[in-house]
């Protein structure tokens, strides 16, 4: 039986939350909403660009936790984006810092959206995934 690997992390030096972050994976919905909204906001730049980025650090950390808004399904990912975002310039947070580590995030969750073959395979089991022998 092989150790567990763990998470991730990102430095990300946030006051009164700490430096360094583990990356917790959000659900999938969430993985979904800044995949989604991550390509659009590439080709733009800019503020939307820090706004996925801002979402994506808070949904995958414990940062979240700090940030004044929390993210539902009723929430647009741009504007708890933009909340999360403010927050983190309020403190004192560069936004090189936010992109840097945005961008360690955005790939992870973009890479967990869809389950890789051998998974697949695992999950279909000896009949394959067709369940045909």
């Amino acid at each position: 039986m092989s150790t567990p690997t763990p998470p991730p992390t990102i430095s990300l030096d946030v006051p009164g939350v700490g430096p360094s972050h583990a990356v917790i994976l959000p659900n999938f919905a969430a993985r979904d909403d800044c995949a989604t909204a991550w390509a659009p906001a590439l080709d733009a730049g800019g503020v939307r660009l820090l706004r996925v980025q801002a979402a994506a650090i808070a949904l995958a950390t414990r940062i979240q936790r700090h940030a004044p808004a929390k993210y539902g399904p009723d929430y647009d990912l741009m504007r708890y984006g933009g909340d999360v975002y403010s927050w983190l310039i309020g403190l004192g947070v560069s936004r090189t810092a936010i992109a840097d580590a945005g961008n360690r995030i955005l790939p992870l969750m973009v890479e967990h959206l869809s389950p890789r073959e051998p998974e697949v395979a695992e999950a279909a089991g000896p009949l394959g995934a067709s369940g045909a022998p």
